[in-house]
């Protein structure tokens, strides 16, 4: 579950030089669309699947990431995202990052990457596992996208012809 968090804008109206510095914050998704659930619908899920996940982790359970701020007010803006989630950014970049590297040759991983790999695979159930299957459907997307790069390129040289 992804939510996007923005500031508004500070304005510098009268109450800001009376000492009010409440600051709002909107949550939105990613869509855009405001994020509207009563305690009722997400008390199971948090009892349940998600404190299953993160029973055997000492803490740290979400992660920020600053993204680009809005266009019409440029408020800043974060992705307020779950870690070892189904959709766990970082996981997807890592495996990205893994195959592309894995296509180019290396052998090796650098630094950072091979931090990056530690870090999503630690708490992970499988995380070696999953994070290779992930790597294989990183692999396959990267040859289905030269294939259909490739054809294009064949029909305009057929057409020449």
């Amino acid at each position: 579950m992804l939510v996007y968090i923005s500031t508004p804008r500070r304005s510098y109206g009268l109450h800001s030089f009376r000492g009010s510095t409440s600051s709002r914050v909107s949550c939105r998704a990613p869509t855009d669309q405001h994020i509207k659930q009563t305690p009722h619908e997400l008390l199971p899920k948090l009892f349940g699947p998600l404190r299953e996940r993160y029973a055997d982790r000492p803490g740290g359970y979400t992660r920020v990431l600053r993204v680009e701020p809005k266009k019409d007010d440029q408020a800043p803006s974060a992705i307020l995202e779950l870690v070892d989630g189904p959709k766990d950014i970082r996981f997807a970049m890592t495996a990205k990052t893994v195959a592309r590297q894995r296509s180019q040759g290396f052998e090796t991983l650098n630094e950072l990457t091979a931090l990056n790999v530690k870090k999503v695979t630690q708490f992970r159930k499988n995380g070696i596992d999953e994070l290779e299957d992930a790597i294989k459907r990183m692999e396959r997307m990267e040859l289905k996208e030269k294939k259909e790069a490739a054809s294009p390129k064949k029909s305009e040289a057929e057409a020449k012809e």
